[in-house]
C-alpha cells in the first residue's frame, strides 16, 4: 500500500527521519518506498545536497517542502537551541531537483499559523491529496 508523510514543525523532523532511517536501511527496497512527503516549516538545518538525493530516492511522487522566509518562531527558536547560524530549511527554499520549494510566507505569519491554514496550504498550494 502507498504511505505518504506529511509533517509540520517537529512533525516535518519525524519525516525527515523516518527518510534518513529508510534511505540509510533499505538500500535498493527503499526506492520508491512511501509516496508522497511534505514537510512544513522544518526545523532542522538544510540537508546537503547528497543527503537530499538519497531522501529523494525514497519518494516516489511529490515531494514538497514547505517554508516562510517570515517565521519568527523558527528563526529565533531553532538557532538559539541549536547553537545554529546557517540555513534553518524552514525558512529558505530547498534547490534540489525532484523537490518542490513552496513559498508560503504570503499565508504565514507565525510558526502556529501552518496549523490554522493547514486546509488553505493543502488545497490551494499543495494539491496532493
Amino acid at each position: 500500500r502507498p504511505v505518504s508523510l506529511f509533517g509540520f514543525s517537529l512533525g516535518a523532523l519525524v519525516v525527515l527521519h523516518c527518510l534518513l532511517e529508510l534511505s540509510a536501511a533499505g538500500g535498493r527496497d527503499a526506492f520508491g518506498r512511501i509516496e508522497h512527503v511534505v514537510w512544513l516549516g522544518l526545523p532542522a538545518k538544510t540537508p546537503s545536497p547528497a543527503t537530499l538525493r538519497m531522501l529523494r530516492a525514497v519518494v516516489a511522487g511529490r515531494f514538497v517542502h514547505g517554508y516562510c522566509r517570515t517565521d519568527w518562531l523558527l528563526k529565533f527558536l531553532f538557532r538559539t537551541t541549536e547553537l545554529h547560524i546557517g540555513d534553518v530549511a524552514g525558512l529558505v527554499p530547498i534547490d534540489a531537483e525532484g523537490i518542490e520549494s513552496v513559498d508560503l510566507s504570503d499565508e504565514i505569519v507565525n510558526h502556529a499559523d501552518y496549523a490554522r491554514h493547514l486546509k488553505t496550504i493543502v488545497l490551494d498550494y499543495l494539491f496532493i491529496f
